[in-house]
């Protein structure tokens, strides 16, 4: 296929919201020696950059499309292109946003590693009340699902839920039960939806709406379907 006609082609399936797609194509033209070597189509190639970059952005790959962004608004200053700058404005933002979003989670899952290594007796030592105890293996228990440990993490976070309904503290029996929801949801979504709809239960007792919020915003997540209000004859809403 001609590089035009595939650049067309990449060009489509992008407005189509066919990302993947369209990467191939348009890094096909972004890298074209002839096209980066013609003066008089340096506002096409900005344009392909531009273009290029938001397929990257939407398939995930947030890193490279910030590099190419970056090299297509260099061009399009060296071109004084004030109306191609404004366009792709937008497109820098939302790359902004994800490079922000990318490194919070490489934190998070730095910060979840730490813990998960480290012993629960050592998390504990400070833990001087039953909530807190709860808490430290809410805490412990969702680090280790974020580290892959999935039977590690069910089994303390089933504890955490035992300890946190027997004191009782309705925000770690919450968060007990929607972190089993979590490492339920693939396997058994009927678990996951009973620990749910469980949670949603005490938390509407409890009149704990943001609590409420946290649970229905898990559900989303997971694709489960929750009770319209607490009690034994709910109606169920989809998710």
């Amino acid at each position: 296929m001609r590089l035009a006609e595939q650049l067309g082609a990449a060009v489509t399936a992008l407005r189509q919201g066919r990302a993947p797609d369209a990467v191939e194509g348009l890094k096909a033209a972004w890298t074209d020696p002839s096209l980066a070597e013609a003066e008089d189509l340096r506002d096409l190639r900005a344009r392909v950059g531009s273009l290029f970059a938001q397929a990257l952005l939407e398939t995930g790959r947030v890193v490279e499309a910030d590099r190419v962004c970056r090299d297509a608004v260099r061009l399009l200053r060296q071109l004084r292109d004030t109306e191609g700058l404004t366009e792709v404005r937008g497109l820098q933002e939302r790359i902004v946003r994800a490079l922000a979003e990318l490194s919070n989670v490489e934190k998070n899952r730095e910060e979840a590693a730490k813990v998960a290594a480290t012993p629960l007796a050592i998390l504990l030592f400070t833990a001087t009340t039953p909530e807190d105890q709860a808490r430290v293996r809410v805490q412990k228990a969702s680090a280790l699902w974020t580290s892959g440990h999935g039977e590690e993490a069910r089994t303390l976070a089933e504890e955490a839920l035992s300890r946190a309904e027997a004191i009782p503290s309705v925000p770690w029996a919450v968060f007990a039960r929607t972190l089993l929801a979590e490492i339920h949801a693939e396997a058994d979504p009927y678990v996951a939806q009973a620990h749910l709809a469980a949670a949603l239960t005490v938390a509407a007792e409890a009149e704990e709406f943001n609590l409420v919020s946290t649970i229905a915003q898990t559900a989303a997540q997971l694709g489960i379907s929750l009770p319209q209000e607490a009690g034994p004859h709910a109606g169920v809403v989809p998710p």
